[in-house]
């Protein structure tokens, strides 16, 4: 995905010399994820870019492979085996999409099955440091993960409030979690408010806008489309899946003795947790479901729970039924989109590394290019950039205005005069009537109204990411260099 270059330029020029800069001599952090920025950094310090690219998706696959593996070997709180969830999630096409689109989610869930893990082992000293640790890295790979800091704890507290012979136990846990995991993150927090000189990522401040109401229903549409509209196929699995965890919940709510209320309250908290962050920031801007695809690895695990509960006399001919529909829409559906896959992927190639490379061998390194798409193209060209959505642009993220359309945003991109601007257009600029733009986005719809570059910019050079068609937009990037 397009996103996931802006961390990977961040940890190119880490391991470069510049440090964790999206420019070099600007101190802004427009990445979200510390730790999967620090692990991209590793392939890029030793090997060339090509094959720590490679490695880098390698380490995603291992990832993802790790995951299935917890959680198939998961500890049931019945002494149970499970193995019908480990199938469902990894057909499950938002599984699949979300560890191979080279942002952080499977380092992601690396981390939160370890950590759902590491809260099922007695109380003491060294699983709560196990379990500060574990969560700090989840913090450092999701900012939203902070209120796990508080969660955890309560949760521990109240499976053990009953078992006097644990208070000793509880409370070296509460010592070993809050100096590992408060110890780290507070570390983190010095780095960035010394480094970057503010408590967020800048990335917060760019997107954090409209009133808690709007971020709410876009919320509430991105699960509507997660839970009922999947645009490859009806996503089956989440309802059966659903379904199961709630009969494994209510079946084991009847014998609620400290170990249950962990296992269950840990799976629980993780999807609460999930739900409730796409909630309060109105999803992802980008990627397909991202904030919610981490919610399947808990939900398939209580999934198998259920099924194995059911699995006597006749409802194991109806557990093996569901499975076999989960599998058939899991398999169908990702055939359906492994399609659309492989075109983002072919435009990507065409369009976005074409053109970044194209930048990188026209013009002089010192070139500063303005651009909406801040991933690929300047990951390939290196040059300097103007980020025309605010994501790595400290000055655009703090304007007054909505994520995507702030009014001050053409003044100041043309207050840097860029050398060259590039442009998302709906169809094709180069016309037997002459040249034509349908700006893609109201950041370039915005630019384009400017008087500075109807005046100053001339049409250079046009990449096709993907050709424009009946009823389909067409995603043609457009070259303007300032006239001198």
């Amino acid at each position: 995905m397009d996103d996931a270059f802006i961390t990977f330029r961040y940890s190119l020029n880490l391991a470069t010399g510049p440090g964790p800069v999206y420019n070099v001599g600007e101190s802004v952090e427009g990445y979200t994820s510390f730790l999967w920025m620090l692990l991209a950094a590793i392939p890029f310090a030793v090997i060339q870019v090509k094959p720590a690219l490679v490695a880098i998706k390698a380490l995603a696959f291992v990832s993802s492979l790790w995951v299935l593996y917890r959680v198939w070997t998961f500890p049931s709180p019945t002494g149970s085996t499970r193995r019908w969830g480990v199938l469902i999630l990894a057909t499950q096409p938002v599984f699949i999409l979300n560890c191979g689109d080279g942002m952080e989610t499977p380092i992601f869930l690396v981390l939160m099955v370890e950590c759902l893990l590491a809260l099922q082992r007695s109380p003491g000293r060294t699983s709560g440091t196990v379990v500060g640790l574990v969560t700090a890295g989840m913090i450092l790979t999701r900012p939203e993960a902070l209120p796990l800091l508080v969660a955890l704890p309560v949760l521990v507290w109240f499976a053990h409030r009953g078992e006097p012979d644990q208070a000793g136990g509880v409370r070296d846990w509460l010592g070993g979690f809050l100096v590992a995991g408060l110890g780290v993150v507070v570390v983190h927090e010095m780095f960035r408010w010394g480094y970057y000189g503010h408590p967020f990522p800048n990335t917060y401040y760019a997107k954090a806008t409209g009133t808690q109401v709007e971020r709410l229903a876009s919320g509430v549409r991105d699960i509507s489309r997660f839970m009922f509209e999947n645009p490859w196929r009806a996503p089956v699995a989440i309802w059966v899946a659903l379904g199961l965890a709630l009969v494994a919940t209510r079946r084991l709510a009847l014998r609620l003795d400290s170990k249950v209320v962990l296992w269950l309250g840990a799976l629980w908290l993780m999807i609460v947790f999930r739900v409730s962050f796409d909630l309060w920031s109105g999803s992802a801007a980008m990627g397909r479901h991202r904030f919610l695809a981490p919610l399947l690895v808990p939900l398939m695990i209580l999934a198998d729970e259920g099924a194995r509960m059911l699995w006597r006399g006749t409802g194991r001919y109806v557990v093996v039924a569901l499975c076999a529909l989960c599998l058939y829409y899991n398999v169908t559906g990702h055939l359906n989109h492994e399609w659309s896959i492989g075109e983002y992927r072919k435009g990507l190639e065409r369009g976005h590394v074409a053109l970044g490379t194209w930048l990188r061998e026209t013009y002089p390194p010192e070139s500063l290019i303005a651009v909406g798409d801040a991933g690929t193209i300047p990951f390939y060209s290196g040059m300097t950039t103007v980020d025309m959505w605010g994501l790595n642009d400290a000055t655009i993220a703090r304007l007054p205005g909505e994520y995507g359309a702030k009014p001050g945003m053409p003044d100041y991109v043309m207050s840097r005069q860029p050398d060259v601007i590039v442009l998302w257009n709906q169809v094709e600029f180069v016309r037997a009537d002459a040249g034509k733009l349908v700006a893609g986005s109201e950041v370039d719809r915005q630019l384009v109204q400017h008087p500075s570059f109807k005046r100053d910019y001339r049409f250079v050079v046009e990449y096709v990411f993907r050709k424009h068609a009946p009823n389909v937009p067409g995603y043609y990037l457009n070259v303007f260099e300032r006239q001198r």
